[in-house]
């Protein structure tokens, strides 16, 4: 089906992956296109603010150099004149009415949409933000952000860094801050009853994306082998051998006789840090205004972290001394050439072993010096 599922924050996508497919121009998919048009691209266009009339009468008609497909006209049944307008005009619409959607869905001064981790390491990078006036602040688990930012429903989002190379989608890194970690992170823990290099099967949280995959690269780092992982679907203490994230990890801490740190193993194996998380956004968006916003947040949030613990410690289970080590010392929220190298990486290494489908570059927006990502 050819728009029978389109997205309009991402029609462009869907033009390039499925209209630009080589068997598109066939007899039968030809007729479905010509079919479908009329129902879809009036829904379309009411969602990107155009009129039908608009559109059909732009003064835009000549073929795309970078849509060579639409010259196929040997692999249908119909005379070009027959189909070549049908294609063109549904190019040229829906190109325009995702212009309209990304303008609409990028504003320059807000209010922008922001989601953001749940857990109490997020707490110094989104200080205050539920208070601003241009920020629309939603919380979430790790695993639901990164769709977030692909369903259109977030302008930016605190993603897990394996999402990067998962998603179907192009983004943009906003080199604001991260959640990383540069020795034991205390929060992305395997616990075990048995000893690490008997573990088989692993029960992981379902929340964790960027840890699933970090377990794994640790795993064939450090033992050379795999681990079968299955979903943890139960209390942890219901299974020999799990991995958990976050807040979660607190209460666990004095119940386990073996246990491993993910970062703080990473951080030994390779010498460098390890980003869980970072800001990212839909590439292509002018997000400069939100930008300023996130960074300044993150800089009072390491200015406050008192008001944090004091506010917001203990509804995350922690007691004011430990809440201070895990922000302040297990902790940090740089973004700089360290944490482009390690992401880079990690990326690598994932690749390597098939956990991600593709191995993109980093897109920092709006493409700084990274030498002044650095700390001062």
């Amino acid at each position: 089906m050819i728009f029978a599922n389109y997205n309009s924050m991402n029609l462009v996508f869907y033009v390039k992956t499925t209209l630009m497919q080589d068997n598109f121009l066939a007899p039968l998919k030809i007729k479905l296109l010509k079919r479908r048009l009329p129902a879809v691209i009036p829904e379309v266009l009411k969602k990107a603010g155009w009129n039908i009339t608009q559109a059909y009468n732009a003064e835009v008609w000549s073929i795309p150099q970078q849509a060579p497909w639409l010259a196929l006209s040997e692999r249908a049944e119909y005379p070009k004149n027959f189909f070549l307008p049908i294609c063109n005009r549904a190019l040229i619409i829906f190109t325009m009415a995702n212009e309209r959607i990304t303008n609409s869905l990028n504003p320059q001064e807000g209010p922008f949409r922001v989601c953001a981790v749940s857990y109490f390491n997020t707490c110094p990078l989104i200080f205050q933000m539920d208070r601003h006036a241009q920020i629309q602040l939603e919380l979430a688990p790790p695993a639901r952000l990164a769709e977030m930012i692909d369903n259109g429903r977030a302008h930016a989002a605190l993603t897990p860094s394996i999402d990067y190379q998962r998603t179907s989608h192009e983004w943009s890194i906003l080199p604001v801050a991260a959640i990383g970690t540069k020795t034991e992170v205390l929060s992305v823990r395997v616990f075990s009853r048995v000893p690490f290099e008997q573990i088989e099967q692993l029960y992981c949280d379902t929340e964790s994306h960027t840890s699933v995959a970090l377990v794994q690269v640790i795993w064939h780092l450090r033992y050379g082998r795999s681990l079968m992982l299955e979903p943890l679907t139960a209390e942890a203490s219901s299974w020999p051998s799990v991995l958990l994230i976050g807040d979660k990890v607190v209460p666990q801490l004095d119940r386990w006789p073996y246990q491993l740190d993910l970062g703080g193993a990473w951080c030994e194996m390779t010498g460098l840090p390890f980003v869980f998380a970072f800001w990212a956004a839909p590439a292509g968006a002018q997000l400069d205004r939100l930008v300023d916003i996130l960074r300044h947040a993150a800089q009072q949030g390491r200015a406050h972290v008192d008001q944090i613990i004091d506010r917001h410690a203990a509804e995350h289970g922690f007691k004011p001394e430990l809440a201070r080590k895990y922000l302040t010392d297990h902790l940090c929220f740089d973004f700089g050439p360290p944490q482009i190298q390690a992401l880079q990486k990690f990326y690598q290494l994932a690749h390597q072993l098939n956990l991600t489908p593709r191995h993109r570059p980093l897109h920092l927006y709006p493409q700084p010096d990274l030498a002044a990502l650095s700390p001062e």
